[in-house]
């Protein structure tokens, strides 16, 4: 594809366009397949479906949405990841009075042959009929094609070399049962008191299992010591807690957290997040769980499509 450029530049091209088209070349991250597939249970034998190339326009947009980043494999490099994109889910009839349209599209990031990072993206529409039955799909897959753009483009991806076998997503999660501690500076006495160390970890499970996000797999507290755990394990540490009673009289208020979600000798993703606490309560535990409630939300859309180094 190189020697194709330099072809072209000699041919004529201003020599800024051939260092743009340099530059694009040097920034692709993930190689693609022009269209998306469909997981084998999905039928695809509709002729209204199969004259419609959405899958194809949907990867089209997500290659202009990531400027070049993801590219198809004609035009990707060869230590670009491998960007897998396919349809787990396909509910779009071609005619009813009213379309109840569903996809959820899987993109699974692989290094090599090591799935490294995955995440599913739901679309749903309900239209009436009268709307050209391609062109609601195109809608979704630009739709799709968007929040897989903000997530590849925001998103680093783990490097899976010799001894690696990849994450396993179908696997549990497991989380330590008690927030670790970065410091001893980190906390105050308030904060023990209030139990905050020990029902933290609580509040992410159940904001994460019962999340419209919801995983593939269960985060489930682990008995014991976290680093014992051999599996996938989320380990949840805080770096600093500002909390005081008095509602909005006492200043701002926050929680600095971070986050390693390991599978096995992987560090598959992690985070790290300062949130600011908005609360009308008086006292300084009531302030602390009411934030604790909106920390575990972020924490678990996070998890929805986990990357590494995330600043949530």
């Amino acid at each position: 594809m190189r020697a194709n450029r330099v072809a072209t530049c000699l041919l004529g091209w201003t020599l800024a366009a051939c260092a743009a088209t340099s530059a694009f070349a040097a920034d692709i991250r993930f190689k693609t397949a022009p269209a998306t597939g469909y997981a084998k249970d999905i039928s695809v034998s509709d002729p209204a479906l199969q004259a419609c190339d959405w899958n194809a326009k949907l990867v089209s947009n997500l290659v202009k949405e990531t400027k070049g980043a993801v590219a198809t494999n004609a035009d990707a490099t060869s230590t670009a990841k491998t960007l897998h994109l396919y349809v787990t889910k396909f509910i779009a009839p071609v005619t009813s009075e009213k379309r109840d349209n569903l996809i959820v599209m899987r993109a699974d990031v692989k290094d090599g042959d090591k799935l490294v990072a995955t995440m599913d993206v739901k679309q749903e529409k309900s239209l009436r009929a009268g709307k050209p039955y391609c062109e609601i799909l195109q809608e979704m897959g630009g739709d799709i094609a968007e929040e897989l753009a903000e997530w590849l483009n925001d998103g680093k991806f783990a490097d899976c070399g010799a001894g690696c076998a990849g994450i396993h997503p179908d696997d549990p999660i497991f989380l330590n049962p008690q927030i670790q501690i970065v410091d001893k500076d980190a906390i105050n006495d308030t904060v023990v008191e209030c139990g905050w160390l020990k029902y933290m970890p609580g509040k992410v499970i159940k904001a994460v299992n019962e999340s419209e996000h919801s995983l593939r797999a269960k985060l489930q507290l682990a008995e014991g010591d976290i680093a014992k755990v051999s599996g996938r394990k989320l380990t949840l540490k805080v770096s600093n807690i500002h909390v005081l009673g008095g509602g909005g009289f006492t200043g701002p208020k926050w929680i600095s957290m971070q986050g390693d979600l390991t599978d096995g000798s992987l560090l598959a993703a992690s985070f790290e997040i300062k949130y600011l606490i908005k609360s009308s309560k008086f006292s300084a535990c009531g302030v602390l769980e009411a934030g604790s409630e909106g920390l575990s939300e972020e924490i678990a859309l996070w998890l929805k499509g986990p990357r590494l180094n995330s600043k949530l």
